[in-house]
């Protein structure tokens, strides 16, 4: 998933003080060029829908490049700074807006410029530099493969073999006397470095997750404890780099999750597609941590879909998978079920709507639903390991 911050240019207040009108010339020049700055990053947002063939995937491999340089700088602290630079400039810019109205209201107009020249200038950054990979071939294609229509039968057969394979990594993981996960046997400082590192040996088979950056995925620093209840699990951020998660994922959805924001830095904007790069990535460790959560998040997706389109097959497909292993699958869904309901209010929806929006402002029309569209991708891969 991506997020925007910014930082108002403060004038010292002696200046502001001076202003005797409430509009001067300075504000009409911030205005217009806030301006221009929108109308060049929708202008664009038109020239890479249109001409993707011929922009991709050099534009993707520059993107990646300095996401990179920008993640490997950032590295040398633990901690993630976006939130911090984005907190601050939050602060700073109330401050101003308060001192303002109450020492001189003639400074209001000065105040509104700024802040629309501040977003104008990092959505137009953080456009050029990255969201405009929402307009590039999708994974399937890049990896070469067919992701087209598929029929029931075959969503079933996915959902049995996902259903299955979850059900026996789940058994592999450690896990306390009442059968939960041992959180404490899978730091997060260590699954954030394995995150980093999942798409080494994917990026020596498919070029697309080569080259880019393999550095820890982060912990949010400011808005770690309230980050989910704006209904967000991950975030990446393009102005420094940084792949976070705040630490309260329920352990089953760590290793996905992050994984999920590292495929993001890799310049892989779709949420389907960064779905689905997680799962690969999951896939592909050694670690039954992180293969088990690859494989729960993708039999969460397609029983789901399968629950929408035939209920009464979704019951053949638990009767038919090991029972055991089944049923610690089970109490996994209803611990994170647990752990995600008490971050359901309204500021979850209005965070989501948000996220929602932007999305579609990059025309994904299904907004926050694409991110079950990596049911199709599931899809072709199962039946391409059947083959």
């Amino acid at each position: 998933m991506r997020w925007m911050n910014g930082f108002p240019s403060v004038t010292a207040p002696s200046i502001l003080m001076k202003r005797k009108r409430y509009f001067q010339l300075s504000d009409g020049v911030r205005l217009s060029v806030a301006g221009l700055l929108y109308v060049m990053t929708e202008v664009l947002k038109r020239v890479f829908k249109a001409n993707a063939g011929t922009l991709f995937p050099k534009y993707r491999e520059l993107s990646k490049a300095w996401m990179k340089i920008k993640a490997d700088v950032v590295s040398v602290v633990p901690f993630a700074l976006w939130d911090i630079f984005f907190f601050l400039g939050i602060i700073a810019a109330v401050f101003l807006f308060v001192w303002i109205m109450i020492k001189n209201r003639k400074a209001l107009i000065w105040w509104v410029t700024t802040m629309l020249l501040v977003v104008s200038a990092l959505h137009f950054y953080g456009s050029a530099v990255w969201s405009y990979n929402h307009y590039g071939p999708s994974l399937a294609q890049e990896m070469g493969f067919s992701k087209d229509q598929f029929t029931e039968d075959e969503l079933y057969r996915a959902a049995f073999y996902y259903t299955k394979m979850a059900a026996l990594y789940a058994e592999e993981v450690e896990r306390d006397e009442t059968g939960a996960i041992r959180k404490e046997a899978y730091p997060l400082k260590q699954a954030a470095k394995d995150a980093g590192q999942a798409f080494v040996s994917l990026g020596e088979t498919y070029p697309v997750f080569s080259g880019g950056s393999v550095k820890p995925v982060k912990r949010l620093t400011v808005f770690d404890p309230i980050m989910l209840y704006t209904g967000t699990s991950g975030i990446f951020v393009e102005f420094t780099g940084e792949a976070t998660v705040p630490s309260g994922n329920d352990v089953v959805d760590v290793p996905h999750t992050m994984c999920h924001e590292a495929a993001h830095r890799l310049g892989i904007a779709s949420e389907e597609d960064a779905n689905f790069a997680a799962f690969l990535a999951c896939d592909a460790s050694d670690d039954p941590y992180f293969k088990y959560s690859g494989y729960y998040s993708a039999f969460i997706y397609t029983i789901n879909k399968l629950n929408e389109i035939s209920p009464g097959k979704v019951q053949t497909v638990y009767k038919n998978c090991q029972e055991d292993g089944l049923s610690l699958v089970f109490t996994d869904s209803g611990h994170a079920v647990e752990t995600y309901k008490k971050y359901d209010t309204p500021v979850e929806k209005a965070g989501q709507k948000i996220n929602d929006a932007s999305l579609k402002s990059y025309d994904v029309e299904e907004g926050v639903r694409s991110y079950g569209n990596v049911v199709n991708d599931l899809i072709a891969w199962y039946l391409l390991q059947e083959k």
